[in-house]
């Protein structure tokens, strides 16, 4: 009588089965990082050159920051009547104008298109003249300036306050010892050198206290209109 004997291995078949376990797992997603950084937005531009791809150039305006955002990018070098896509990184919250010239300034014949954060925010199939442009984005958030800043602009001009009465006195009239800074009397009365010193002085000091005015109001005015004024005059 044969006696067969039939040997058993753990370890093969344990690993058999994590041989298998592994093919029924899926593999993990993979990680996509997003095409900008933190507190910035993807600017997306197209462009389908025409003729004459070397007349055709675009820059980015931040409305907020009066400041141009993107300089001339210019497309001489590049093929005629082609599509190109070209992608940025620009600083999110913003508002912006989109400029795009024809240095000839016989239009540009071919198209145009630009998206903000995944979004169509504005194309042309061509344009006749020099220039298109159009503006997109957000409100530019306001500008808050902390109370010190009106103190500092308040003794920055006290220097001059204090440079006037150190020239010409205390007298708001520019005269001293009750003398009228200005000789009264007929054509034939007596003006001594005294009295004209004193005119002059005063005629001077009315003029540097209207301009020491006009400085102090446009130093405060500047401060408390910081940021809300938008100049979108730009020339080629």
């Amino acid at each position: 009588m044969s006696v067969f004997v039939i040997l058993f291995s753990p370890k093969r078949s344990t690993l058999i089965s994590n041989k298998l376990e592994i093919g029924r797992t899926k593999p993990p997603p993979p990680i996509i990082s997003p095409p900008c950084p933190v507190d910035t937005t993807l600017l997306e531009v197209t462009i389908r050159t025409d003729d004459y791809p070397e007349e055709t150039a675009w820059r980015l305006f931040n409305l907020c920051t009066r400041d141009v955002q993107i300089p001339l990018q210019f497309y001489g070098g590049r093929l005629d009547n082609t599509l190109y896509t070209d992608t940025y990184c620009v600083p999110s919250g913003q508002g912006y104008q989109f400029r795009i010239f024809d240095s000839f300034g016989d239009g540009f014949q071919g198209y145009y298109n630009v998206k903000y954060n995944d979004i169509l925010v504005g194309e042309g199939d061509g344009f006749e003249g020099s220039e298109d442009s159009f503006t997109f984005g957000d409100e530019c958030p306001e500008v808050k300036l902390d109370p010190s800043v009106y103190a500092r602009v308040s003794s920055s001009t006290d220097w001059i306050e204090k440079l006037i009465q150190c020239r010409f006195g205390d007298d708001p009239n520019g005269s001293k010892s009750g003398k009228s800074g200005r000789p009264h009397g007929g054509r034939h009365t007596k003006v001594s050198k005294t009295d004209i010193e004193s005119s002059t002085k005063s005629s001077k000091k009315s003029k540097v206290l209207a301009s020491t005015n006009k400085i102090i109001g446009s130093a405060r005015s500047r401060n408390s209109e910081f940021g809300r004024v938008v100049d979108t005059n730009m020339s080629f």
